[in-house]
């Protein structure tokens, strides 16, 4: 399979797809599209997806920014790129990110320019799902964050 693909923001008829690419990587699905960019294939369907949760008002200003909150992609389209273009389209339209990743992908986020951060860098609510799940050891949750300095 060749790796073409393209990004653009997501669509109503994108949720299909985008809940296909939930289920196979064991996410929860999303409701709707707003603040999520796709890849696609050459049909046009989605192959990978990244929603940004943007936060603004956390208690901690230090922790107020954009938050990726999930990427993922298809399995058969891994390996080839659409996380990390994804991760970047984002970061071109955002600037800075910032994320707490699992063990399975705390690999891929320093590829990508990502660096660890306290967590007092992140936002309250977002470090309270962390603490709060019940899977938080076998998860063994770590926060990244992506500046200028630090983005591929």
């Amino acid at each position: 399979m060749d790796a073409t693909f393209a990004i653009r923001a997501a669509e109503e008829r994108d949720l299909p797809y985008i809940q296909l690419i939930c289920d196979e990587g064991g996410l929860a699905s999303l409701t709707d599209v707003a603040d999520v960019s796709v890849a696609v294939g050459d049909e046009g369907l989605p192959v990978g997806f990244i929603h940004i949760e943007t936060v603004t008002d956390d208690t901690r200003p230090a922790a107020n920014g954009a938050y990726v909150y999930p990427v993922a992609v298809l399995g058969a389209w891994q390996r080839r790129g659409v996380a990390s273009a994804l991760v970047a389209h984002a970061f071109e339209e955002r600037g800075g990110l910032r994320l707490v990743a699992c063990k399975p992908s705390q690999g891929f986020y320093p590829k990508v320019g990502f660096e660890p951060v306290p967590w007092e860098r992140i936002a309250v609510r977002i470090a309270r799902d962390c603490e709060l799940c019940v899977a938080r050891e076998a998860c063994g949750p770590v926060p990244f964050a992506l500046s200028g300095a630090g983005a591929r």
